[in-house]
């Protein structure tokens, strides 16, 4: 489901594998805001959107400054 969210923002150029690790990775910290289990699905969502939507940004700041993704 991540995999298939980040391909969506994305396309299929993305890093999918880095910024799914990065979802987890979130996911993992934040886990104790999750109250009811039954709404894991939309707490994972929103974690991934929150993702892309940083990950968007710091491609535009690249774009904008003309850095490559190494720096």
């Amino acid at each position: 489901m991540v995999r298939r969210l980040v391909n969506r923002f994305f396309g299929a150029g993305a890093d999918t594998p880095d910024l799914s690790q990065e979802v987890f990775l979130r996911l993992f910290r934040r886990i104790d805001e999750l109250r009811n289990p039954s709404a894991l699905r939309g707490f994972v969502v929103s974690i991934c959107l929150g993702v892309a939507r940083n990950e968007w940004r710091r491609a535009q700041v690249r774009r904008l400054v003309r850095l490559t993704v190494s720096g």
